[in-house]
């Protein structure tokens, strides 16, 4: 009979824990250079002070399992080289937090010393101070030594990365502390817990053990989920207030406030063709009776003041954040690290050395010129990327265009009247844009890392911060390029049906106008398809590729087929990999949705609700993924969220923007605002929206004219009739209604920035007790240091 698994994974004496993991074949080592490397590195290893034991691959004896082990002595020793401040020697003050109580409760959020679990983990259960150096600050320092310990004697050969790269070594990871499997007797490692109480999908209204997360997997990962769990709560009152704003909707839809709506479904008025073949036909405009009462629900007074309200939403949801994150960087006491530099060895490795008058010693630093070319290289680099983003956008919007004429000129006259065909264009094409995000997103990844890795970074943080907005930069146009076409652009270059110029210009883009209820359900059916298609196929990846990959792995080394215990070592070795960037991934994925949920919440006012499910599933799949489908990540302190305040703080005020001009150019109801505010006797919006155009006048290709019973058709446009002496020109009305829609994008966005102002200087980025609690902090610090420089002066005086 087999032997139990440890608790704790370890070396073959069954006390040293294992810190971290090389992988490596012996079938490499007839290589001399391999092997001379090889034997240089673990020799480094072994210099520095760490412990070394190595066992073969229970399937494969080709490949073999190096075992690392850091004493505590060590672990203290180069923790204040590499800047990592040990948790067992924080003596500073921790702010108490409420504890949620009831439904929302867990054992380790709301711990009982009664609980026959809580004594077989105590420390977890208890969130105390941590009484020696934890795994993850373990893992966090070997790491360090492995990136720069020598394997030669040139200045280029350090680090296990490039040893990896060169097959010397196959693979470098860190261990799980032991099986996320519940066990009923013996001790409780901190995997099992979050597994249980946290990583699964029974627990999803449950609060977050965020201090138990921080302590296993390190601040940066600790902090996302955080944020995680704090965007999900927020989200909770926009999307009540959404729900009312449909509900109001519907409820107005049959009564006088739907004006728009009533009257396209009155109107007996011809719609001029779409296209310009002879099979085009004439549609009327109740053909869009359907869609403009839909349109209707997004375009309304209540969902207009919805738009104004989130955006100070997003204020808000900001300045509660900063409060939030000052307690926690208190908590996990972040606050030195902002001081803290740390050179890259990669920055070392190609930088010269001059003298610094701050330091009073030699410094590492780059030529002014080298830096230029670099940069420039990126900047050169992005723009080309960017540009074939936007024209693959494009591209589709022909494409739209394109189909809808093809569908145009087929003989039934079902397709057009029933408007089979524009749904048809529409959807296909938003889950095109759908789909080249996904393409696009498959490699700008990489070509941003390749990018950053060239420019040299100084410091690890100004290497995350460039990484970050580089990919940030990419997905933004690649996610936003079509939404901000259709409700910005789409149409606004239509003149009138008899221009020649609008059917041959870049493919025809020219003529894909909406329809007389605006572009608004356009834009809902892009930002519907785009946000589920994002959130289905994200899910499905996330829960399935890891799993896949294991068991592809395990298939591979044939680990699956022994019924034996298998040590964790090997089991973590078929495991999905945790790269160096694995959380900006699920980060830019949230950041890419509050855009849509800031950006457009005219166009789709349930995004909020959408994306509080969403999240809420997202939160727990990444819990679950992280806990049990994928190796233990390294550990990483970091002060916050960094690159990504800046970006979510700039996004609040870009969706102040595209909201206004949302409700001025996409929808219509500053459209009937300025109709109204005109008073030309009785209203009537497609009077004042739509212009008439002889068809006679009308050429098609393979035909001489249109002839039909009909002589005038509509387009929508402010422009005079044919029978007119300035015929197709545009009308005054149509610079008064212009002027009217700046004004009021104008007023929009100062109001609701001053209102935005307002409440950012109503809510303290940080709590008064954390204020007070950080300046006691400093106090005692200079107390003691002006009692020490008091010692040293009276002993300077004895002597």
């Amino acid at each position: 009979m087999a032997p139990p698994p440890p608790t704790v994974p370890t070396f073959k004496d069954g006390k040293r824990s294992i810190d971290f993991i090389l992988v490596y074949k012996l079938s490499t080592l007839d290589s001399e250079k391999h092997e001379k490397r090889h034997k240089g590195f673990l020799e480094s290893l072994q210099k520095l002070g760490l412990e070394i034991e190595e066992e073969p691959f229970s399937v494969d004896n080709d490949v073999v399992f190096v075992k690392i082990f850091a004493p505590d002595k060590l672990i203290m020793l180069f923790a204040g080289l590499f800047d990592v401040e040990l948790s067992c020697q924080n003596f500073e003050f921790r702010p108490v937090v409420p504890v949620p109580t009831g439904f929302f409760a867990t054992p380790l959020t709301s711990p009982d010393i009664n609980d026959p679990d809580y004594s077989r983990a105590p420390e977890a259960f208890s969130g105390d101070t941590p009484k020696k150096v934890t795994s993850a600050e373990k893992i966090m320092v070997v790491n360090h030594i492995l990136i720069r310990a020598i394997y030669g004697v040139d200045r280029g050969d350090y680090g296990i990365h490039k040893l990896i790269k060169l097959h010397t070594f196959v693979d470098a990871y860190p261990l799980h502390d032991g099986t996320c499997k519940w066990t009923d007797e013996g001790p409780l490692n901190d995997r099992q817990l979050l597994r249980r109480y946290w990583g699964g999908f029974k627990v999803w209204h449950k609060a977050q053990p965020v201090n138990l997360i921080e302590k296993y997997y390190g601040t940066e990962i600790a902090l996302y989920f955080a944020w995680l769990g704090f965007y999900v709560k927020m989200l909770i009152p926009a999307s009540i207030i959404s729900i009312f704003v449909i509900a109001y909707g519907i409820v107005t839809m049959p009564t006088a406030f739907n004006s728009v709506g009533k009257e396209i479904c009155a109107s007996s008025y011809m719609m001029c063709p779409k296209c310009h073949f002879k099979k085009c036909q004439l549609y009327r405009i109740k053909n869009y009776c359907v869609l403009a009462n839909l349109a209707y629900l997004f375009d309304n007074v209540v969902a207009a003041i919805f738009a104004a309200v989130m955006s100070i939403w997003a204020t808000v949801f900001m300045e509660m954040w900063q409060r939030r994150e000052s307690v926690l960087r208190l908590q996990w006491n972040l606050q030195s690290l902002e001081y803290a530099i740390s050179f890259r060895p990669q920055y070392l490795e190609v930088a010269d050395k001059r003298y610094s008058t701050v330091t009073n010693k030699m410094e590492p630093y780059l030529r002014r010129e080298y830096i230029c070319a670099h940069y420039t290289i990126t900047l050169v680099s992005v723009v080309l990327l960017l540009m074939v983003m936007c024209l693959a956008t494009f591209s589709v919007m022909v494409y739209r265009v394109t189909v809808l004429i093809a569908l145009m000129k087929t003989s039934s006259a079902e397709i057009i009247n029933s408007q089979i065909g524009v749904m048809v264009a529409s959807v296909s094409g938003a889950t095109l844009s759908g789909l080249f995000i996904f393409f696009f997103q498959a490699f700008y990844e990489y070509i941003a890392l390749a990018l950053t890795n060239q420019e040299c970074h100084r410091t690890q943080s100004s290497y995350s911060n460039a990484y970050i907005f580089k990919s940030y930069a990419l997905a933004f146009t690649n996610n936003y390029a079509a939404l901000f076409y259709v409700a910005f652009f789409k149409g606004k270059f239509f003149t009138y049906p008899g221009d020649h110029k609008i059917w041959h210009y870049l493919g025809g883009v020219n003529t894909d106008i909406c329809d007389a209820s605006g572009c608004i359900i356009d834009l809902s059916i892009l930002l519907i398809i785009i946000m589920t298609l994002k959130a289905c196929i994200s899910n499905i990846q996330q829960v399935f590729v890891p799993i896949l990959m294991e068991r592809a792995n395990s298939m591979l080394t044939k680990l699956n087929s022994r019924d034996t215990y298998v040590p964790q070592w090997e089991k973590e070795f078929v495991m999905a990999k945790t790269e160096e960037f694995f959380i900006v991934k699920e980060y830019m994925d949230m950041v890419i949705q509050y855009g849509f949920v800031t950006f457009f919440i005219m166009g789709f006012p349930l995004a909020p609700l959408f994306a509080l499910i969403n999240n809420t599933v997202e939160l727990r799949v990444d819990a679950s993924k992280i806990s049990k489908s994928y190796r233990r990540p390294v550990p990483n302190k970091v002060v916050g969220l960094g690159a990504w305040f800046a970006i979510l703080q700039a996004m609040t005020y870009i969706g102040v923007m595209t909201n206004a001009l949302v409700i001025a150019f996409t929808s219509n109801f500053l459209e009937k605002v300025a109709v109204y505010i005109s008073g030309k006797g009785k209203f009537s919006f497609l009077n004042e929206t739509l212009s008439a155009f002889s068809i006679e006048e009308f050429d098609i290709i393979d035909g001489p004219k249109i002839k039909l019973n009909q002589s005038i058709c509509y387009y929508p446009g402010k422009r005079y009739p044919p029978n007119h002496p300035f015929k197709y020109e545009n009308r005054p009305g149509f610079w008064f209604h212009l002027s009217v829609k700046f004004a009021i994008v104008i007023f929009f966005e100062h109001v609701v920035i001053v209102i935005k102002g307002l409440v950012a200087y109503a809510i303290p980025d940080v709590p008064f007790s954390v204020r007070q609690q950080v300046s006691f902090q400093e106090r005692l610090r200079k107390k003691i240091r002006m009692k020490t420089l008091n010692k040293e002066y009276l002993k300077q005086l004895k002597k």
